[in-house]
């Protein structure tokens, strides 16, 4: 619908479209939805009409607005509007009830600003259920308002009737409302628009001040240049650069004495060390080579002593392997010469072990008669053993020939039993560098 728009031009500049309000149609909600059409009718082309601020303002826009079509203003200050009188109100809601009748301007909502206005087009009207309600309110003596039916059927206290079919399509109120919402987008992105333009027009002003500068810079930098050619072709700069080669060495050369003399301090000490043991050299190396002839003969007298140790170690292992020899070879010619007696036997248990008894008592005897060369062997006596550092292997012989009176084994058992025992008693066997130790063996032909 064109008529719903109103479009002009600003009839000067800077002017304050905010004076200009708008569309009546588009300043008014309407409370009950059912009652739109009643209210476009009571209404009529007054809902097309402008409300501006003031007669200046109407003024301006008829004169300079480059108005598309005739439309007529509504100034604030001028208009003058007037609203239903209470009595008159109550005097119709008595008369066909109050669910039936309301005055038009109770069922709209606009600004206080454009109360006149509202009240010069919708003051006077009343809306009604149907049109029997309306011709009741409208000629009564005490009312004589226009009134409006919720179909649009309008009745004047005149005497005026209108009405019929029903108009078609939405009523300007519904029009009004489906265009609210994208027209309300469209101000967001108008000013949007507005905003982004704006920065537009800044960053513009903004680019040019930079090009400006940017200019200026370069220039600056052209005479700077050209300066510097200048002052590199006289003898003050060659002067200049000389001066700052030698400040940069004097730099360099303090840090290097820095250095050096922190060196130097922390090696006095190793210094003087060093000065010190040159000074006490000789009486430091008289007194080191005493301490080290000391230790000599302290070392030479332990080594006496370990061969004088040695050697008893030998002779008496050399004692002890030969005992061995000499009681496994007596074993065996007991064995060959008793061999009947040790198998004899008795009933008497005392007399059981008649044969190894003679025997055994027999080793320590032969063994006291033999004579061994002094090269090969050392002569062990058991008899004269008390005597000898041996005396507890001795004693452990004599309590196992004891043992072997009262025991059943063989004359090879008990040679067996004789050179382990031997062995026990000798747990450390020395060792031979120079010569083989003499080999023990035993021969039992049984």
């Amino acid at each position: 619908n064109p008529h719903l728009n109103f479009v002009y031009r600003d009839p000067e500049n800077n002017f304050n479209r905010a004076s200009v309000k708008g569309l009546v149609c588009r300043l008014v909600k309407v409370k009950q939805p059912h009652t739109a059409r009643a209210l476009e009718v009571a209404a009529g082309g007054k809902l097309y009409n402008v409300i501006v601020d003031t007669e200046v303002t109407s003024k301006k826009l008829l004169k300079r607005g480059q108005l598309q079509r005739r439309t007529t203003i509504i100034p604030l200050n001028k208009i003058s509007g007037h609203s239903m009188n209470q009595n008159t109100i109550r005097t119709a809601e008595q008369l066909v009830g109050k669910d039936n009748v309301q005055p038009a301007l109770s069922l709209i909502e606009y600004d206080r600003e454009l109360r006149p206005a509202m009240e010069w087009i919708f003051g006077q009207v009343f809306i009604c259920r149907d049109m029997a309600t309306a011709r009741k309110v409208t000629f009564h003596e005490r009312i004589m308002k226009k009134s409006v039916t919720l179909d649009g059927d309008s009745v004047d206290p005149g005497g005026t009737l209108s009405g019929g079919a029903a108009a078609k399509g939405p009523n300007v109120f519904e029009e009004v409302n489906k265009l609210k919402e994208p027209e309300e987008a469209l101000a967001r992105k108008e000013l949007e628009l507005a905003v982004v333009d704006q920065e537009i027009i800044n960053l513009a002003r903004v680019a040019e001040r930079f090009n400006s500068l940017k200019e200026r810079l370069d220039l600056r930098k052209h005479e700077v240049e050209l300066v510097r050619q200048k002052l590199q072709q006289t003898s003050h700069h060659r002067y200049q650069e000389e001066v700052d080669n030698l400040k940069e060495s004097i730099a360099k050369l303090g840090k290097k004495v820095v250095e050096c003399t922190n060196t130097v301090a922390g090696n006095q000490h190793k210094v003087n060390d060093l000065e010190a043991k040159l000074k006490n050299v000789k009486a430091l190396k008289e007194t080191q080579l005493q301490t080290a002839k000391n230790e000599m003969v302290r070392l030479e007298k332990k080594a006496e002593e370990s061969s004088k140790q040695w050697k008893q170690r030998e002779q008496a292992y050399t004692a002890h392997q030969s005992h061995h020899f000499i009681l496994g070879k007596e074993a065996v010619e007991n064995e060959k010469l008793g061999g009947s007696t040790y198998g004899r036997t008795t009933q008497d248990d005392g007399g059981q072990h008649t044969g190894c008894e003679a025997a055994i008592i027999g080793i320590p005897k032969k063994i006291s008669s033999e004579v061994i060369p002094r090269d090969s062997m050392i002569v062990f006596d058991l008899s004269k053993s008390s005597q000898t550092d041996d005396q507890e292997l001795a004693d452990g012989f004599q309590q196992d020939i004891s043992t072997c009176y009262t025991s059943n084994r063989s004359l090879g058992e008990i040679c067996s039993f004789f050179q382990d025992r031997i062995i026990s008693k000798n747990p450390w066997p020395p060792r031979f560098p120079k010569q083989t130790p003499p080999q023990i063996a035993f021969y039992q032909d049984f």
